[in-house]
């Protein structure tokens, strides 16, 4: 919201829902001012060096680029809002971005609270859960001969894209938490050889040891196959009915619950874990 001159906290929650809520054809985008920018505002680091970095670091730049749009006023003088789920569906890309760059917040607050211990806005621990409550709508196409109709072959086209991406999506974090452990464990490994020879130099220390955790829910997991499928084949919808809420909030506590990483997490911070 800084781009757009704006303040995220005068937002009303329910616009941001609304916002989330409008799927292309069926609802309206919520639209926005794109207000000139504060005078305190200047461009961040990260935008200017990933705008220099083309040949370099194509995503990075491919970011940049898109962040710094928003400062153009007279190309861009209003932002209309649509489902995040056309290009997100988890919700996880963002962070995932701002995971990978260095210059990211996230890296930033973990250094600060590696420094700065006793400043307030330091991330000491990174922690990922991601509530995936994907359904599956039951496949009447393939029990027939008949060509499905165009809104169907549509849907299919949508739905299926979305959940492929969503599922790369999380593989994607899992790999890039895996990568981070290895590359911590092989500086530890190589620092410790180094220091077996008097004349070698130090290694240049990794900005800041980071142990993230992640933790992914979905309804894929429920050990139990009548709930899972009741859980699975729920309508999306605006409204549901109470049982079916209760079911959804419960199965969601039972799975956190029995995550290994969460189990490990509660094992870490002195939290007793629970079978």
């Amino acid at each position: 919201f800084d781009y757009l001159g704006s303040d995220l906290g005068k937002l009303p929650i329910a616009r941001a829902v609304s916002a989330s809520s409008a799927f292309p054809f069926l609802l309206s985008p919520i639209t926005l001012q794109n207000y000139p920018q504060a005078k305190e505002f200047s461009l961040p680091k990260d935008i200017e060096n990933g705008l220099k970095n083309y040949d370099y670091n194509r995503r990075l730049w491919h970011w940049a680029l898109r962040k710094s749009e928003y400062l153009n006023k007279e190309e861009r003088p209003f932002v209309h809002l649509m489902d995040g789920g056309l290009s997100d569906n988890i919700g996880m890309r963002a962070f995932e971005n701002v995971y990978r760059r260095s210059g990211g917040f996230i890296r930033e607050r973990m250094n600060i609270a590696q420094d700065n211990p006793n400043q307030g806005n330091g991330i000491k621990k990174l922690i990922f859960i991601v509530a995936n409550a994907r359904t599956e709508t039951q496949d009447k196409i393939s029990k027939t001969d008949i060509p499905p109709e165009l809104a169907e072959v549509g849907f299919k086209t949508a739905t299926i894209s979305l959940d492929n991406y969503s599922f790369e999506t999380i593989e994607s974090m899992h790999d890039l938490i895996k990568q981070r452990k290895q590359t911590q464990q092989t500086w530890v490994d190589c620092e410790a050889k180094l220091k077996e020879c008097p004349a070698s130099l130090p290694l240049t220390p990794l900005s800041r040891e980071i142990e993230p955790v992640f933790i992914d829910l979905s309804f894929e997991a429920v050990p139990e196959p009548g709930l899972r499928k009741e859980l699975l084949t729920m309508p999306t919808s605006f409204s549901l009915n109470k049982d079916d809420v209760d079911k959804v909030i419960r199965a969601g506590e039972e799975l956190l619950e029995s995550a290994p990483a969460f189990q490990s997490l509660k094992k870490e911070i002195g939290v007793p874990a629970t079978h």
